[in-house]
C-alpha cells in the first residue's frame, strides 16, 4: 500500500508528490518500484486526482481518501487487503528507496510470514514496512497521524530490520530543501 494522502503543508499549497525529483514526480519513482516487484497487489490510497489517476496508469488500485489523518490512509488500505498474508506500508514521498532493497525486504517476509519486516541503515529503522495479516486489525484500529510505529513499538520482538546499502533510500522528502538541487539557503 503507497499512503499519499499528505497535506503537503510545508510546500506553499503545491502537491510535493507531483514535483519533478530527477526529471519525474516523486510519487512515480515509487509506482515505477512497485509496478517491478512481484507483488499480488498495490493500493494507492490518495486524496489526489493526479495521484490516484498514475496509480491507475500501473494497473494499481487506487482508492479516494477524503479523510485527514495517516491512521485513516491505512484503515482504508487495508479493508482492501484483508485477505493478504501481509502488506508492505509505503510512504509516497521517498523516492530513492530501491527496487533491489524493496525486493529483498518482501524475501525478508516471505521467509518470516509472521514478523514485521522493514528497511534501516545502521540500525536506525525506516520505511517502507512489512505486517503480517494478523497485526491488520490492530493497525486498523490506531487513531491518529503517527502511522503503523505504535504496533511496531508494542511488538519489538517480532520486528525483523533489513540494512540498505545507503541512508539517502530511507530519505523522506518532507521539506522544499530536501527535493534534490536545493539547499536551506536557496
Amino acid at each position: 500500500m503507497v499512503m499519499a494522502s499528505g497535506w503537503s503543508r510545508r510546500f506553499s499549497g503545491e502537491n510535493k508528490l507531483l514535483l519533478p525529483v530527477d526529471g519525474k514526480p516523486m510519487i512515480r519513482h515509487t509506482l515505477e518500484k512497485l509496478a517491478a516487484l512481484p507483488l499480488e497487489r498495490v493500493t494507492v490510497v490518495s486524496r489526489y486526482e493526479p495521484v490516484r489517476e498514475m496509480a491507475a496508469e500501473y494497473g494499481f488500485q487506487a482508492l479516494d481518501n477524503p479523510l485527514m489523518l495517516q491512521s485513516d490512509t491505512i484503515r482504508l488500505g487495508l479493508a482492501e487487503m484483508a485477505e493478504m498474508d501481509g502488506c508492505m506500508l509505503c510512504v509516497a514521498d521517498q523516492p530513492y528507496c530501491t527496487r533491489e532493497s524493496m525486493e529483498a525486504l518482501l524475501r525478508l517476509f516471505r521467509e518470516n510470514p509472521d514478523r514485521i519486516c522493514r528497511l534501516s541503515f545502521r540500525g536506525q529503522p525506516g520505511n517502507p514496512a512489512i505486517f503480517p495479516r494478523a497485526l491488520f486489525a490492530e493497525i486498523s484500529a490506531l487513531t491518529g497521524d503517527t502511522g503503523a510505529r505504535e504496533v511496531i513499538r508494542r511488538y519489538p520482538d517480532r520486528v525483523l530490520m533489513l540494512e540498505t546499502a545507503d541512508a539517502e533510500e530511507l530519505h523522506d522528502i518532507d521539506r522544499p530543501e530536501d527535493l534534490p538541487g536545493t539547499s536551506p539557503a536557496e
